[in-house]
């Protein structure tokens, strides 16, 4: 991967691995672009989410989110991939 530390931008390719500590959450994915002055990520390829707080699992092809708002979103791809989603009650 690449980094630009003054644009704040930075790049990760292969198999990229971010970890998140509020929701002790963990996301996996073949590719991540993450703008850390507005704390928002882009990722692509064999995306999954995982939290424990609640028990939360989601599977797509490409996910966008914000750290600061705690959002994310997973989407299927254009040829209709769809996306899986596991929650324990």
């Amino acid at each position: 991967g690449w980094g630009d530390i003054k644009a704040e931008q930075f790049d990760l390719v292969g198999n990229v691995v971010a970890i998140g500590q509020k929701r002790q959450a963990q996301l996996n994915t073949n590719q991540l672009t993450w703008s850390t002055s507005q704390q928002q990520f882009q990722a692509q390829g064999n995306v999954v989410y995982r939290q424990i707080d609640p028990p939360l699992t989601l599977r797509g092809n490409r996910a966008v989110g914000e750290f600061t708002s705690d959002t994310i979103v997973v989407t299927g791809d254009q040829s209709g991939g769809q996306v899986v989603t596991e929650f324990v009650p």
